[in-house]
């Protein structure tokens, strides 16, 4: 659906962002004039009753909460069938912007001044910036939250929970102001019910309570706006993990981190104030925002705190307040019994004092520097791919600069750990049944020391026969080993309990840090080491190609230029292809992939007939498509009109004519040793729980998802085929529904549902007629290939393709033809049908759609391109 330019008496700008129930478009309201902030809902998806209905309710919750600090509604109504919600627009953007900006900065840390935050604000007035001048940032942030604070309690009084506090719903009024918006989450109390199918909210935000589904009230805002107030602090929110499910998990069983941690000038009454707000237990939080609120007035005007009542030393001054007179002469007798009794001893002790206290801030700099630099060096590693000489030059600059010094920080921090460990509790038995049940060993250790014992008495046992007794010995060798792997485990990852809290926590912060080091930099499966093993072989592979097969480059490069299908097109020699021949069918060149086959095998061996003998150790064959016009898409209406299909349906249409660059085309798909070689390791691409892999490893690679497979296919400069690519691909020069003609052909190209499918014990539809020979998976390569020399390009497993669906009708990106109209939500495609599909899926035109990028399925494979230039 194309954004339209006018939506009833407002003119659509440009897009500021995207809610819960819809875009919200920087608009001119025609008749005052004056700007507005206009939120559309999105009428496109399956739920859109349920994002109607909230956006309802957001429009009147928000015409019902007049507050200072809530976004004003100026008005709402429904045009074109498209309901709308005029509002104030607050031109200086949201929190969240902020706090990008500043972690964008060389050295991100939270600014010293006021100042500061407002220069990142797009748009804000000179007043502001003047006003907070000699300011600090803390207090400027304070006040903030304090008029948030106000707003959340305004709401919580009218009986409105917000559910979805975070700094992206927080905007920044160029007058200075913070104003509380999108309340498309928010529920009104008396609404009733106890849970919900699926938590509402933000993950890095969201209370433990409404993580468990439940709905959350009060107290869940106060978390949230706890949550949002240390990410201003700190300029990293509270929790932090891999993933929503992980965040979510990490926030119903952990505890908040001490903001001090990130923080160190923060004050005691701030972070006893944040740790009470972000209590797991709702009943430890804040009675109320109210409650929350003169707390922090409290800490900005340096008072006592209900979370951190005064002790005797505050106690003490303010009493002196009170009765200076008093004060100065206790003090003035206190001075002189100091100096009559203990001077010296009190000198020496405050000069130890000050020495600890300035080598524990140098210890605590240093350690924060390490979490840094590690972070900004994870980044960094998200970037590198080492495909090319050059990117491997760089990558090793990077290894010894960067990555060398992490691993000395490693080896220091875990010289400090074990010195801290000696002031550790002992073990107890206790502890130790507890590691066992949280590691997931408990069971297996049980089950491994009952068998030990019965082997061992067979292994001793004379009265056997000594093969009985041999078999006996050679489990119980192997029962041995699997109980030492179990108690190596949870020693390495046993837990250690101190008296002083500030033991604990200093442990449990060191033991994190070196964790996620030892993840990246410390052991053979880390990326670093990744990085370093891709470089090698990067080096070993150019010497191969580009310096040894330079003739055969040229060769390459002779046949091109004389091949008018590739006029103007330069080729450009690569250190992870390898040419292999110009096929005599297609008169196209083959190349091997190196990095995706095992050294010293990766070159498949040529059988007398010109087919490939492929083994599982071969790379992955690529042919050399021209590229060009083609003409994309199918239609059911003109039989007269390029690409007809009497099958075609609405999201294939309408047909359009694409331009591609020339690129290299997986000539098979990819196999399940290939994806291996590719990822490094099986949990890269594969959910944990998924533990499937080919008995058969020349059938196609499965059981692999959208959302895994790209980052780690990117990663070593490998891409699937865009969907006009793959279509192109597929056809071959052919505009029908298949590029092999009739649809009786199908058995020579196609491995579908038909007869083979039947008699394998499948049921369902299939294509009478019909037998390809095969009941599942066909080996690749077994069916005939198409005029480019591409087989399965129907039939055998279905392939994603590399972008998310889109219409049609918006142009598309150009070389690739990538899609570039998204619909708001991400739908997966796949391509080419499957063994359990009929011919109808697998029409050059069709399209199949699954909402998940997460999907993965025994038949869901992938075919693996290149672009020319590395």
């Amino acid at each position: 659906m194309s954004t339209p330019q006018t939506l009833g008496n407002y003119r659509l700008l440009h897009q500021l962002g995207r809610g819960t129930s819809g875009v919200v478009f920087a608009a001119q309201q025609a008749d005052l004039p004056r700007p507005v902030a206009l939120k559309v809902l999105d009428l496109r998806g399956t739920d859109v009753e349920v994002r109607h209905a909230r956006f309802e309710r957001e429009a009147r919750l928000l015409a019902e909460l007049a507050h200072p600090h809530v976004v004003r509604v100026l008005d709402a109504g429904v045009a074109e069938g498209v309901p709308w919600l005029a509002m104030e627009l607050v031109e200086g953007g949201s929190l969240a912007a902020a706090l990008a900006s500043l972690r964008a900065q060389p050295q991100p840390q939270p600014p010293r001044t006021a100042a500061d935050l407002w220069r990142v604000v797009p748009g804000v007035e000179s007043a502001a910036v003047q006003r907070d001048s000699t300011a600090s940032y803390q207090s400027a942030i304070l006040r903030l939250f304090v008029a948030l604070a106000d707003a959340l309690a305004f709401a919580h009084a009218a009986g409105v929970v917000h559910r979805d506090v975070k700094p992206a719903n927080i905007l920044l009024h160029r007058d200075g102001r913070a104003l509380l918006a999108d309340f498309g989450l928010a529920r009104v109390e008396h609404d009733g019910g106890a849970s919900e199918a699926t938590p509402r909210g933000t993950p890095a935000y969201m209370a433990p309570e409404q993580a468990r589904g439940e709905r959350g009230d009060a107290r869940s805002d106060q978390f949230a706006l706890a949550a949002t107030l240390f990410e201003a602090l700190t300029l990293t929110p509270p929790f932090l993990a891999a993933n929503a499910v992980a965040l979510a998990l990490r926030v119903q069983t952990e505890d908040a981190p001490d903001v001090r941690r990130f923080a160190p000038t923060l004050s005691a009454d701030l972070a006893a104030v944040l740790r009470r707000a972000l209590a797991r237990d709702p009943q430890a939080r804040y009675a109320s925002l109210g409650a929350l609120r003169a707390d922090l007035v409290a800490v900005l005007e340096d008072r006592a705190t209900a979370a951190r009542p005064p002790g005797p030393l505050r106690r003490l001054w303010s009493w002196t307040v009170r009765r200076p007179w008093r004060a100065a002469a206790a003090l003035c007798a206190m001075a002189a019994a100091a100096a009559l009794f203990g001077y010296d001893r009190l000198h020496r002790h405050r000069l130890e004092h000050e020495r600890s206290r300035a080598t524990a801030a140098l210890q605590r700099r240093d350690r924060l520097a390490l979490g840094v630099r590690l972070a900004r060096a994870e980044a960094e590693a998200q970037e590198l791919r080492g495909i090319t000489v050059a990117e491997a030059d760089a990558i090793e600059r990077w290894l010894e600069q960067t990555v060398a010094p992490l691993r000395a920080g490693l080896v220091e921090l875990e010289r400090e750990l074990a010195t801290l460990r000696q002031l550790a509790l002992p073990y107890r038995e206790a502890d130790r049944d507890a590691d066992r049940t949280r590691i997931g060993c408990d069971a297996p250790m049980r089950q491994a020391a009952g068998e030990l014992a019965l082997r061992e008495q067979q292994h001793g046992d004379a009265a056997l026969a000594p093969s009985a007794r041999e078999q006996a010995g050679a489990r119980l060798a192997a029962l041995r080993q699997a109980h030492r792997e179990l108690e190596e485990r949870l020693a390495a990852d046993r837990s250690w309990r101190f008296a002083a809290d500030e033991d604990q926590f200093l442990h449990d912060q060191l033991h994190d840090l070196a964790l996620r080091l030892q993840a990246f930099c410390g052991q053979p499966s880390a990326p670093t080491e990744r990085l370093r093993a891709r470089c090698a072989l990067t080096r070993r592979n150019h010497q191969r190609t580009v310096i040894a097969g330079a003739a055969r480059w040229a060769e390459v490069a002779r046949d091109l230029a004389a091949d008018a299908r590739f006029a103007g097109v330069t080729v450009v020699p690569r250190a992870d292809l390898l040419p292999l021949r110009r096929d005599p069918q297609s008169s196209l060149w083959e190349f091997v992939h190196l990095p995706s086959g095992q050294a010293d095998g990766d070159v498949p061996d040529m059988q007398q007939d010109g087919r490939y003998a492929l083994r599982p150790e071969s790379g992955a064959v690529l042919v050399l498509l021209p590229g060009g016009t083609f003409t994309m898409g199918a239609q059911k209406e003109r039989p007269d009109a390029a690409n007809f299909d009497p099958e075609a349906k609405g999201n294939e249409a309408p047909v359009r004519t694409i331009e591609l660059a020339p690129f290299y085309c997986g000539k098979h798909e990819l196999t399940e040793p290939q994806l291996q070689r590719l990822a490094g390791s099986a949990e890269r691409v594969r959910d944990p729980r998924q533990d499937r892999t080919s008995t058969k490893p020349l059938e196609p690679a499965t059981w692999v998802s959208y959302a895994r497979a790209l980052p780690v296919l990117r990663e070593v400069g490998v891409r699937l085929l865009t969907e006009a690519q793959w279509e192109y691909a597929c056809r071959a020069g052919e505009s029908g529904p298949f590029s092999f003609g009739a649809r009786s052909a199908a058995g020579g190209f196609a491995n579908i549902a038909d007869e083979a499918w039947r008699r394998a014990g499948a049921r369902g539809q299939i294509e009478a007629g019909i037998d390809d020979g095969f009941g599942w998976l066909a080996p690749i390569g077994s069916l005939r290939p198409n005029a480019f020399g591409l087989h399965d390009m129907y039939g055998n497993a279905v392939e994603m393709v590399d972008d998310l669906f889109g219409d049609y009708r918006r142009p598309a990106r150009a070389a690739d033809a990538r899609s570039s109209s998204r619909l708001g939500y991400e739908h997966v495609i796949f391509r080419g049908g499957n063994f359990a599909q009929t011919l109808t899926a697998a029409r050059s035109g069709s399209r199949i759609l699954y909402e998940s990028v997460d999907f993965m399925a025994a038949d869901v494979g992938l075919r693996i391109a290149l672009p020319l230039v590395p």
